[in-house]
């Protein structure tokens, strides 16, 4: 999947034009610079077994090691935040306008993008973003630190 242009939680300056457009990171790897999404990249996530894309919010350097921590935490807690939204989401049991229950729909969630803030950010409002087989649907969820705040669809 390309990258995934997401809404920006806060404007914040781009980094000096006179920094590196690429950076390896001792964590997250090779990392691209967008200057208005961050440090963008691709890394394993080890709950969903595959490389997903991520973008780090920046301020006027490399990445920290505060987003470095909160991207292993989110991996920790992938399945506890993915029950969260299954709550949310099967709670009023009914199917959709095209006949698939909610559950099937949950069940074909693949997990594309994640996107971090600047690092300083409090509270830590972040996004992952998942496709669907059964429609053309992206669908982003929104969490403050570890406890899901809403979701978005689009398409």
């Amino acid at each position: 999947m390309q990258y995934v242009q997401l809404r920006l939680f806060s404007k914040r300056k781009p980094p000096n034009d006179s920094g590196p457009a690429e950076f390896d990171d001792p964590y997250f790897g090779r990392l691209r610079l967008d200057k208005q999404a961050g440090w963008i990249g691709t890394k394993l996530f080890s709950p969903v077994g595959r490389n997903v894309e991520f973008a780090l919010g920046h301020g006027a350097g490399e990445p920290s090691e505060r987003q470095r921590e909160f991207f292993q935490q989110i991996e920790a807690k992938y399945p506890a935040l993915l029950a969260q939204y299954h709550a949310d989401l099967v709670g009023n049991g009914e199917p959709f306008q095209d006949g698939s229950s909610p559950q099937a729909f949950f069940d074909s969630l693949r997990l594309e993008f994640i996107r971090l803030p600047f690092p300083s950010d409090t509270p830590t409002l972040w996004e992952m973003v998942f496709t669907t087989e059964l429609d053309n649907h992206v669908i982003t969820l929104r969490f403050s630190d570890w406890v899901f705040q809403s979701d978005g669809w689009d398409g």
